[in-house]
């Protein structure tokens, strides 16, 4: 790849793969294996981050460990904060009724401890949730940051151990295969997946395909080899090989479930293994299918696709899965993906581009740190451009709201909307079965009470008949007499 780290057919990938994952959440009949979209993204990173470190690995650089570790988790941190805390000023002042363990899920998720906190506390991926949260899709950002805590260090130890960076990627096969085979020994079919789905053991070869592929698959030697041996047609066998990875990968999103076995069987490690040989052959030279790929505008969208995740799941939470009334906007899924999208280009540019600087929320990367009360008078200075001083109240406003939310939340289990149904139907069941179960006994009461004051002759009747029909002849006596 000559040393080459960027290219701009990925940001096309990740746009799709973010569509992929929205079109699951929004249309799961039509698109069930949408959420395949997030291994997509994982891959890529694999690939990505294994491709930096063998280039600076081959040129003797070393790059501080905590150093770059903290660069993405300042990236990462500050777009999730400010997405969260707008989240939950709307809850607060429309959907208070969601406000629930809003406290653990914020903290863990700017832990970037999430996935495991929904895996301890039962939470669930694909159920319908009685007491959704906005926040249930930082699992994939908790995971995500995860792995670039421990890649690195995988990494460094599988280049000890190898001579060459063919035999560190075999090796990083082999560690792939161990968690494919974790993830299908965990499963169990019929239940929720969600464990394994969230597990960075169990998700642990995404990461790994993703440096596998990167480590095993040589672009410029492969264009010499296929040069060498069927000369100009190379360009259509790596482009033809690509079509056909899309189309199986196409087909995966269309046809595989989140509950299927297949999917934990090896379906969603195969789909990886597709991914990274696809973004693999995507960096081959003269690829057509990249060139194609590198359609600015889908470009343009794709370096905010980190943005959408964001704003994705608390618009489909909010106008989607529990909307206060059917209108235009909750019953159609178009304007809530365009909203989504809108809502991601802005952040971009508010918080990545720093187009709109604010005091204190927003300052440029230029500006350097000042005592809070000397940026807060900078605000209401004349000078200072309106539209500072409004994104600063914008700011001060979702900020005292989210903390707000915090404060005001209460705990709740996070119990699936048909777990609470079929509860709910098995109290009322039970409930009338006790009801049932009393009138019997206050019925037999009275039939002994009666029998008490029979005669004889009376008595007999009654000990020839069993003791359901000795009450229904009681009862249809008393009925009687009700009526005379």
């Amino acid at each position: 790849m000559k040393n080459k780290l960027y290219f701009t057919q990925f940001d096309t990938i990740r746009f799709f793969a973010m569509l992929a994952i929205m079109l699951y959440h929004y249309l799961t009949h039509r698109v069930p294996g949408g959420f395949l979209g997030v291994d997509i993204f994982l891959v890529l990173s694999g690939f990505l981050v294994t491709s930096q470190m063998e280039s600076k690995y081959q040129q003797g650089i070393k790059e501080p460990y905590f150093k770059k570790l903290w660069s993405r988790i300042r990236k990462l941190w500050w777009p999730m904060l400010v997405v969260s805390m707008f989240s939950l000023t709307f809850l607060v002042l429309f959907r208070r009724q969601l406000l629930v363990n809003i406290g653990i899920n914020l903290v863990s998720s700017l832990l970037f401890v999430n996935n495991w906190h929904q895996i301890l506390s039962g939470s669930s991926y694909f159920a319908n949730m009685l007491h959704p949260s906005v926040m249930t899709h930082y699992w994939y950002i908790a995971v995500y940051m995860q792995f670039m805590v421990i890649w690195p260090i995988c990494y460094k130890l599988t280049r000890r151990l190898t001579k060459t960076k063919q035999q560190s990627g075999l090796l990083m096969i082999g560690l792939a295969i161990l968690s494919a085979v974790l993830m299908a020994i965990l499963f169990k079919p019929g239940a929720d997946p969600s464990r394994v789905y969230y597990g960075t053991d169990t998700r642990f070869f995404s990461i790994a395909l993703g440096g596998a592929a990167a480590q095993l698959i040589d672009v410029d030697l492969l264009d010499q080899k296929l040069s060498d041996k069927v000369g100009k047609w190379k360009h259509w066998l790596i482009d033809g090989l690509l079509v056909i990875i899309m189309a199986i990968m196409t087909w995966a999103m269309m046809n595989l479930t989140d509950s299927q076995p297949v999917t934990y069987y090896g379906g969603m490690f195969a789909f990886n293994a597709l991914s990274g040989i696809l973004v693999a052959l995507l960096t081959f030279p003269g690829s057509w299918v990249a060139y194609l790929l590198k359609f600015k505008p889908l470009r343009w969208l794709g370096q905010r696709t980190f943005h959408m995740y964001l704003w994705y799941y608390p618009i489909n939470v909010l106008f989607h899965m529990v909307p206060t009334s059917q209108n235009w906007f909750t019953g159609s899924i178009w304007p809530q993906i365009i909203l989504i999208i809108v809502l991601a280009c802005l952040s971009y540019a508010l918080l990545e581009e720093k187009r709109w600087t604010v005091p204190i929320f927003n300052q440029a990367k230029t500006d350097k740190p000042g005592h809070v009360m000397t940026q807060l008078k900078a605000v209401f200075k004349k000078q200072t451009p309106i539209l500072t001083k409004v994104l600063f109240v914008a700011f001060a406003f979702i900020f005292i709201g989210g903390m707000t939310a915090v404060a005001i939340s209460k705990p709740a289990e996070n119990v699936t909307v048909e777990e609470k149904a079929a509860a709910d139907q098995a109290k009322k069941i039970e409930e009338q079965n006790k009801k049932r179960a009393e009138q019997a006994k206050q019925a037999e009461q009275s039939v002994s009470a009666y029998k008490q004051e029979l005669t004889p002759d009376q008595l007999a009747y009654y000990e020839g008949i069993s003791a359901e029909q000795a009450r229904f002849a009681y009862q249809l006596r008393s009925h009687l007499w009700a009526i005379h």
